[in-house]
């Protein structure tokens, strides 16, 4: 139309009101495009300010990080001075001293990747166990730390590479006065990071077996569970490819659970791997439920002992040891030594009580069994304490027998000799049955640790129940098992157990709580229940109850460094359950592609540059209408 107009304007001097009505309206669209323009460049500002001062995480809270929040140099010095803070303990664990930390820029000095060709090795305060989502191989390499009272887990940062291929971390690069070596603090989370450790020190690993309830003996078809324990007791260190072995003696029982199990059909072999075990304070425990054969001769001895491997690792466990018997085929119409009772056989178990470690006081129980009281009876029990001293036999026809006696230093080994007679009609015959225990007086040994769970919704328990999904309003019965296998009594002892990660979508049933007199502590978001006493060769049972919340949380996780709300809960009381939960579908929602300041601010002055484009031609042709209309005043038009 401009062009039209200004071409027709000589030769036609009537198109003038036209020309004058589209100058007009040319300003009133320049006036329009102006307004467009003015909004466009302050929502640039915004952006502009967003991006250099971004907002706070809405959830940028984790109890894995070291420091919560971190975002200056100073945070770290007075998070180093704070009282009751162990932030000095866990930076100085690793050589970093508060001057490593003020030399530091008061802001974050570099950025890193996690696929960038160094080996980043990074801390944080939970283990990567109670974190669903993390790969096995991180897990597997996770060293355990005490610093000072504190318990850090240093692990690969590549670990947290779960929903990218890799993760950038801003952060403050520092090197150690000490020795020289560089070092990183990650922004927000305050995690110490260095390089990949090379010393450390030498691991070792403690095992061993037991059969649960410690029979004396079983009949054939019973059940019986094989228990075995272990644990890596150096701390810092890491006993590399670990694996269980035991030759089980299938020829006398079958193995009945767990399933999963590499075990060699016809030689019996058990082979367990393990992986790798850092330090551990509890033992980890793996029980094997086997049902023993039926018929099977009488008096069978059932022995094995467990075998631990690894790299540089080469232990065995104690021999464990239980007898068959079968019970008398009796028809109670016969007298009880008719020939078709079966001829009674003797066992024997001899178990150390309580151990007064102050004195080295023992009381030593011998439990005697035989397949056919009727026809036996006990005479005495000769005991051999083994320390050289005299033997003590006790007149007892009674079947278990308890003595005391104390020990001088040493470690030694007490044999009890059980005499006694049977009786085949008129002949009567006199026969001993031995057995034996050692004593031991070393430190007392930690606790066993075991869990397990139940969804009692859904009616499922064991692998059914971690293979499922849990949906909203779903109720979880989780179960603690605590062993003391040792022969001390542990007082006041507290168990206690870390549930953040279920609480992310769960809430505690406070009625369990009550009757459990359990606690919830928020702070540190554990669990825990009552001081009380695990008496020797005993275990004990804890249980709580959690509730799926109703709708389950859409949250999304607060940083690459932690897996909280990934739609899965993890919990480790010595083993670990993990169990996926049925998250809203607004939770897909974090695999859209990333449109971050930088990409809307690009969109941004794409959109504008076309806005400004448009009203500054606006603007040009109203102009040039202008100096058309004055021209064609001037010349008498």
């Amino acid at each position: 139309m401009f062009k039209k107009l200004v071409t027709n304007l000589p030769f036609n001097p009537s198109l003038f009101g036209q020309v004058a009505f589209y100058a007009g309206r040319m300003k009133k669209e320049a006036s329009v495009r102006r307004l467009g323009f003015l909004f466009i460049a302050l929502a640039m500002f915004i952006q502009l300010f967003a991006v250099m001062s971004p907002p706070e995480k809405s959830l940028a809270y984790s109890d894995d990080y070291i420091i919560n929040g971190l975002t200056t140099r100073d945070t770290i010095l007075k998070e180093w001075d704070r009282a009751g803070s162990d932030v000095s303990k866990i930076y100085g664990k690793f050589g970093v001293t508060r001057a490593d930390i003020a030399k530091l820029p008061q802001y974050t000095n570099t950025t890193i990747r996690s696929n960038d060709g160094t080996d980043y090795w990074t801390i944080g305060r939970n283990s990567l166990s109670g974190y669903s989502n993390v790969a096995k191989q991180y897990k597997n390499t996770e060293v355990t730390i005490n610093a000072g009272g504190s318990t850090v887990y240093m692990r690969q940062l590549r670990a947290w590479d779960i929903r990218n291929p890799y993760n950038t971390y801003a952060a403050w690069r520092g090197v150690k006065a000490s020795d020289g070596s560089t070092f990183w603090i990650l922004k927000d989370c305050g995690n110490y990071t260095q390089g990949k450790p090379t010393a450390k020190p030498t691991p070792k690993i403690e095992i061993k077996k037991s059969i649960k309830g410690a029979p004396a003996s079983l009949k054939p078809g019973e059940t019986m569970t094989f228990r075995f324990e272990w644990r890596n007791p150096v701390p810092d260190s890491l006993a590399e490819n670990v694996q269980l072995r035991d030759e089980l003696d299938l020829k006398n029982f079958d193995v009945l659970s767990p399933t999963g199990l590499d075990i060699n059909k016809s030689s019996g072999l058990l082979t367990y791997k393990i992986g790798n075990v850092p330090f551990s304070a509890n033992y980890h425990v793996l029980e094997i439920t086997a049902r023993l054969k039926n018929p099977l001769a009488n008096g069978v001895k059932i022995c094995n002992v467990a075998r631990a491997t690894g790299t540089g690792i080469d232990v065995w466990s104690n021999t464990v040891c239980t007898s068959v018997l079968n019970p008398c085929v009796f028809n109670p119409s016969l007298p009880s030594n008719s020939p078709e009772c079966i001829t009674p056989e003797l066992v024997c178990k001899l178990t150390t009580g309580v151990i007064k470690k102050g004195t080295r006081d023992v009381s030593l129980t011998t439990v005697a069994t035989s397949s056919n009281q009727a026809l036996t009876k006990i005479v005495n029990y000769s005991y051999d304490f083994g320390d050289g001293s005299k033997k003590q036999t006790v007149a007892s026809n009674a079947y278990s027998n308890t003595v005391n006696h104390t020990y001088g230093t040493g470690d030694f080994t007490a044999t009890v000799t059980v005499n006694y007679t049977i009786t085949e009609g008129a002949k009567t015959t006199a026969k001993s049955s031995n057995c034996s225990s050692p004593i031991d007086f070393e430190a007392e040994k930690p606790v066993g640790q075991t869990k397990t769970v139940k969804n009692v919704t859904q009616n499922l328990e064991g692998q059914k129940a971690l293979e499922s999904k849990v949906n909203a309003g779903d109720v979880l019965d989780y179960t603690l098992t605590t062993i003391n296998s040792s022969a001390y009594n542990k007082t006041d002892y507290i168990v206690s157990d870390y549930i953040g990660d279920i609480l992310d979508y769960a809430d505690l049933d406070q009625e369990v709580m009550a009757k459990e007199k359990a606690v919830y502590n928020k702070d540190n978001k554990t669990i825990q229940w009552p001081k009380e006493v695990l008496a020797a060769h005993s275990e004990v049972v804890h249980s709580f109850r959690v509730k799926i919340k109703n709708p389950i949380p859409a949250t999304n996780s607060p940083s690459a460094l932690t897996t909280s709300f990934d739609c899965k809960i993890s919990n480790k009381y010595g083993n670990e359950l993990t169990m996926n939960v049925s998250c809203p579908l607004v939770k897909s929602l974090e695999t859209l592609p990333n449109t971050g300041p930088g990409a809307s601010l690009i969109a941004g002055f794409t959109i504008m540059s076309v806005v400004g484009y448009f009203f500054a031609r606006s603007r040009l042709l109203a102009k040039e209408l202008d100096i058309i209309k004055h021209d064609h005043v001037a010349m008498g038009y």
